[in-house]
């Protein structure tokens, strides 16, 4: 699964790396150590023919579901009533630098971060929705319409399974169009072929409110 991850770059730096159309909507950025649900998080989708950037919320709700649908398992994405219309037609790239995974240490949870080996941004295949809310949230309120999204995941590959056996499904950037117009089938969401380092980090990852960069650092 995927249930935090990280993004330092910047607006210029998401727009060159994944080949942003400049509509106008140049988002100030700050770099993000400890992105968790519910919270706007920078997402790429396509408009007129390009590729935009938007901030939109990560997970939506159903209403006959208390869960915030922040993951969504790439085996099913194409029957199940939540993400089936979606995948159709409305997909998007996360960009990210790292994300979380967490294993039982002493009693207590123990955060690693999980980066590409040679520490680059990555895509994670995502899917998106405008969502109304059907009642009062901490971040919205009853009747408010977002854009939000989910991430998609697949097996763990080998190099984490000891920490989890599911990971974000990350497309290498051969995939990201294809993602993008539908092109690509959910048989395209393999386990990450390339080279995955992960490490444990302070355990104040633990905390949604903590987000600074000693966060990212290798104990």
């Amino acid at each position: 699964m995927c249930g935090r991850f990280t993004n330092r770059m910047t607006w210029r730096e998401i727009a060159t790396l994944y080949d942003i159309t400049d509509d106008g909507f140049r988002p100030n950025l700050a770099p993000r150590y400890n992105i968790a649900p519910t919270q706007m998080v920078p997402a790429v989708r396509t408009a007129d023919g390009g590729r935009v950037l938007r901030l939109m919320r990560w997970g939506w709700e159903r209403g006959w579901s208390k869960r915030t649908l922040i993951n969504a398992a790439m085996e099913t994405i194409a029957t199940s009533p939540a993400f089936a219309p979606a995948l159709a037609v409305r997909r998007c790239l996360v960009p990210a630098d790292g994300f979380y995974e967490w294993t039982s240490e002493d009693g207590a949870r123990q955060p690693w971060r999980i980066v590409l080996e040679d520490e680059q941004p990555f895509a994670m295949a995502g899917l998106w929705e405008v969502w109304t809310a059907d009642r009062d949230g901490v971040d919205v309120a009853a009747g408010e319409t977002v854009e939000a999204f989910t991430i998609v995941t697949t097996r763990a590959a080998p190099a984490m399974r000891a920490l989890h056996a599911r990971m974000p499904a990350i497309l290498p950037p051969a995939l990201w169009t294809p993602w993008l117009d539908g092109s690509a089938g959910t048989e395209a969401l393999v386990p990450y072929a390339g080279g995955l380092h992960a490490y444990r980090v302070s355990r104040a990852v633990n905390n949604v409110r903590n987000d600074s960069p000693d966060l990212v650092a290798a104990l």
